[in-house]
């Protein structure tokens, strides 16, 4: 964790699937922030997740500890990568090195 400098996060980590033989559950996005935030490590985090529900939950826990991070709704099919995701590294990045 502390070469981390950004990371990039949804809700929705993807179907249970089978890995080594035995049947391998992704969690959610939430489980990942419920981990983080009981770390020394700090690093900025943008959400990205159009369930809304799950989306408030990730945000408010990151609030909780104060952690550095933005959420941004994933919007016109991969459009807000190139315009909003893009801006919102840059505007991170300039943020944790002040």
């Amino acid at each position: 964790i502390s070469s981390v400098e950004l990371s990039s996060l949804d809700h929705d980590l993807g179907a249970s699937r089978e890995k080594n033989g035995k049947r391998f559950d992704p969690g959610t996005g939430r489980d990942v922030i419920n981990f983080l935030i009981n770390q020394k490590e700090r690093f900025s985090i943008i959400l990205h997740t159009t369930n809304i529900d799950a989306g408030y939950g990730m945000k408010f826990a990151l609030e909780e500890v104060n952690w550095n991070h933005k959420w941004i709704k994933p919007v016109n099919d991969l459009d807000w990568i190139t315009n909003e995701w893009a801006e919102t590294v840059t505007e991170l990045r300039l943020k944790s090195e002040k």
